[in-house]
């Protein structure tokens, strides 16, 4: 698997450009909540959703949300928008990916 990583430095402009690249060549997501609050997770949900007015031409196979420590998190609108929960209880293991890469790799 090769894995795509958002651009942290340059300006909003180029920051935006590679998000919207990395949404258009990606078969799958994992957001990373860490210290961001629930509008901004509904936010990277939303474009994800907008990816094929970006130039996407194939749905995405899987996404996923990564939670590095126990949160109060909205399970229903995760599974409404058939985005999975990683490591809800902060403990990554590699096998916690498994779902994840079985649904890319199919």
């Amino acid at each position: 698997l090769r894995v795509l990583l958002p651009a942290f430095e340059g300006d909003v402009a180029d920051i935006r450009t590679v998000h919207q690249e990395n949404l258009r060549r990606c078969d799958g997501s994992i957001i990373y909540y860490g210290n961001a609050n629930s509008e901004w997770i509904r936010t990277k949900l939303s474009d994800l959703l907008k990816a094929p007015g970006l130039g996407r031409s194939k749905p995405l196979k899987v996404k996923a949300v990564y939670l590095p420590e126990e949160k109060s998190i909205d399970r229903e609108h995760f599974n409404k928008t058939k985005t999975m929960v990683l490591a809800d209880d902060g403990s990554l293991k590699p096998d916690q990916l498994t779902p994840f890469i079985s649904q890319l790799k199919a």
